[in-house]
């Protein structure tokens, strides 16, 4: 934003001091330029109160968008098939896996960067937006330029079965047979960190393929197992040495395990969630909100202040699905807001930031909404898209790419917001 583009809006400003657009936009134009928030706030706080955006500003809350997001369908496979199931996004890049190969997808032109025959692959992020792809092609680790597709490093995996491999920070974390093995996955791709032998009495970690409910998860600095047939026992490895920094029973099979940087996350279908301090295994707090149906069959929303997820209970005569939030540092409801019936059957939740979005099914349609998670408000009118089913919706770039039947679709939030 040049000198000569603030001057103009401030001009547009003062020119209609009773127009809180023109207002808007000069602060919208202050804060990308890094101007003084106090100034910032200064010139929302003299658009009207009843405008939404400054209304939110107001009150504490995030900052609504003030359009709704763009729409473009991502581009189809060379012979217009499915490109397959959307698994990690890094800053303008998209992973994306079928069941023969992997994709990397630029998000600024909407089209394959690269194609590659792999059974697994993991997205790396890299600085200044850059990514790295790590790829398992017939039993060799395989570290790729996320820009070019490259191979910038190969290494044969241990002998053994392979269950679980998944990656955190610079660790790609590996489960074959009876041990749980720490390998490099930086310049010397491969090289054993640490390892940890499966206790007898314990099942290994099942491959992240296989199932949702991850019976491996990581975050910086710590990786997190589940050891057992379910989850009754916790046990969160150092990432940098294997060792343990704590252990957690948990007596009662949770259905599924979450980690983020936040904390863990044990959820029950029948309607209970407790969270863990990734710091020590402690529970920070349990709660309780049984339901008439299973609590959610998809993953939930999770922000820093919130954990957002379907719910059914009873509503008079019958059953009202309802999106519900919890409060991550006490557990208590935050907000609650009904589905409409018509697409109250399917619903997908992601969380970008502090935005959670909502995709629902409508018959051959789709529809996507989104929600301040701070307050569960509605940012932006709906939008509805002739897609068919959504199966899958990822958190990518400025928003979220959701999969409808056999098409990819990416919705984006206008960079002047």
């Amino acid at each position: 934003m040049s000198d000569d583009d603030l001057r103009r809006l401030e001009r547009a400003a003062l020119a209609a001091p009773d127009d809180p657009e023109a207002r808007l936009a000069l602060a919208q134009a202050l804060r990308r330029a890094g101007e003084e928030e106090r100034a910032v706030f200064e010139v929302w706080r003299a658009a009207r109160l009843g405008h939404p955006v400054a209304r939110a500003l107001l009150a504490g809350g995030p900052t609504p968008l003030v359009t709704p997001p763009r729409v473009a369908e991502v581009a189809a496979g060379e012979d217009g098939s499915s490109l397959g199931w959307p698994q990690a996004a890094h800053g303008r890049w998209l992973l994306v896996m079928s069941h023969e190969e992997t994709v990397l997808l630029s998000l600024d032109t909407r089209s394959v960067t690269w194609r590659v025959p792999a059974e697994f692959a993991l997205l790396q992020p890299g600085l200044d937006g850059a990514c790295f792809v790590v790829t398992h092609e017939e039993g060799a680790l395989v570290r790729r330029d996320g820009a070019t597709g490259e191979p910038l490093a190969r290494a044969p995996l241990p002998p053994g079965r392979l269950t679980f491999l998944d990656l955190a920070e610079d660790r790609l974390v590996v489960a074959i047979e009876d041990a749980l093995i720490g390998l490099d996955a930086g310049a010397a791709l491969g090289r054993e960190v640490w390892r940890r032998s499966v206790e007898p009495a314990a099942r290994p970690p099942e491959p992240l393929a296989s199932s949702r409910r991850q019976a491996l998860a990581a975050d910086p600095g710590v990786v997190v197992v589940s050891w057992g047939d379910g989850r009754d026992r916790l046990e969160a490895l150092d990432l940098e040495t294997g060792e343990a920094r704590w252990s957690a029973v948990t007596t009662d099979d949770a259905d599924e395990l979450f980690v983020d940087p936040h904390g863990a996350l044990l959820l029950w279908r029948s309607g209970r969630a407790r969270h863990l301090d990734l710091g020590t295994g402690a529970a920070r707090w349990e709660s309780k909100f049984s339901g008439r149906r299973p609590v959610t069959e998809q993953l939930p929303a999770l922000t820093r202040e919130r954990v957002v997820l379907k719910h059914h209970a009873a509503d008079g005569a019958g059953l009202q699905g309802h999106v519900i939030a919890l409060d991550r540092a006490t557990g208590r409801l935050a907000w609650k807001r009904p589905i409409p019936d018509e697409v109250e059957e399917y619903v997908c939740l992601v969380a970008a930031g502090e935005t959670v979005y909502l995709v629902g099914e409508a018959e051959t349609q789709f529809r996507l909404a989104a929600l301040a998670a701070a307050d569960g408000r509605p940012l932006w009118p709906e939008v509805t898209v002739n897609g068919g089913r959504p199966v899958s919706t990822l958190a990518a770039g400025r928003g979220v790419v959701v999969k409808a039947d056999e098409r990819l679709f990416l919705f984006e939030t206008p960079d002047a917001v």
